[in-house]
């Protein structure tokens, strides 16, 4: 219970509603589902403030939340600066990021998720229509 008397979302369904999240961006990148795609079954703990999630690769390069008690493969961790950076379509630098774990995959996960651009304009004609 949170302190309104409310239950508190779990970890897992705070971990599906990233993945989703990201799923969509990943859902028109082929290229980046196929560079995911090679490192399905590993997980990775995406530290991206204020969010900490353990998320699970797919065979098709997609994202779920990782089984309860999952221990991450890999680790990236991206500071609030690095946030502001990123969602402001700015390149982050290596020193915005922390990696741990199996580099490789920290590495590939990082690369495609720092190329992901939100295309606002078109989500947004999809509910609205073009204007």
């Amino acid at each position: 219970m949170n302190s309104q008397g409310g239950e508190t979302p779990s970890r897992a369904s705070a971990d599906a509603l990233l993945a989703a999240a990201l799923n969509h961006l990943l859902r028109t990148q082929s290229w980046a589902r196929a560079r995911l795609g090679r490192f399905a079954g590993k997980t990775v703990r995406l530290r991206i403030f204020p969010l900490d999630a353990v998320l699970a690769v797919g065979e098709g390069g997609d994202f779920a939340a990782a089984a309860e008690g999952s221990t991450a493969d890999a680790e990236l961790s991206l500071s609030p600066f690095g946030l502001a950076r990123w969602l402001a379509g700015g390149a982050v630098g290596l020193h915005l990021v922390r990696i741990g774990g199996d580099s490789a995959l920290a590495q590939e996960v990082g690369a495609v998720l720092g190329q992901l651009r939100w295309d606002v304009e078109e989500d947004l004609s999809r509910v609205f229509g073009d204007i």
